[in-house]
């Protein structure tokens, strides 16, 4: 799987960064809300260095 950054996102999808951080942070709640695991460290955080806490 590629991964892009946000920057690439944000250009690739005509977005600005901080929408880009907004769908990012919506994506995170809606997984953290179906799973009861919710990840610890933000949007900005590499996927290696993300950590999932029992929600």
């Amino acid at each position: 799987m590629d991964e892009l950054t946000r920057q690439e996102v944000a250009e690739r999808h005509d977005m600005s960064l901080r929408n880009v951080d907004t769908a990012l942070r919506q994506a995170l709640d809606h997984c953290a809300r179906h799973t009861g695991y919710a990840a610890q460290g933000g949007v900005g955080t590499s996927r290696r260095g993300l950590r999932l806490r029992k929600g």
